[in-house]
């Protein structure tokens, strides 16, 4: 599976250190609605993860980056489990030509 994620923005994590207030990352699981065959949206799933904060208390601008690459680390173990989890709970749909 590719990553292809949207980078994390500096922003919030200035604003966290800044204001010394914890991060609470959320991750979305991949999801999969589209039947592409009959271009279509069908039932589907998406898990919704709101992961555990992370205290930004004592940290200093200087942290910024290594703060963004830890966040990054947990919220892509937790995409990568929560997508398995989305794909193993998929029936295959056999596609039927509409008449």
């Amino acid at each position: 599976m590719t990553e292809n994620y949207i980078p994390l923005k500096k922003g919030a994590f200035h604003m966290a250190i800044s204001g010394q207030l914890p991060i609470i990352p959320v991750v979305y699981s991949r999801y999969y609605f589209l039947d592409k065959d009959v271009k279509r949206f069908d039932h589907g799933k998406v898990l919704i993860t709101a992961l555990p904060q992370i205290d930004t208390k004592g940290m200093t601008m200087q942290d910024i980056e290594a703060l963004m690459e830890k966040v990054r680390g947990i919220m892509s173990t937790t995409y990568h489990e929560t997508t398995k989890e989305v794909l193993e709970g998929l029936n295959p749909v056999s596609s039927q030509k509409i008449n």
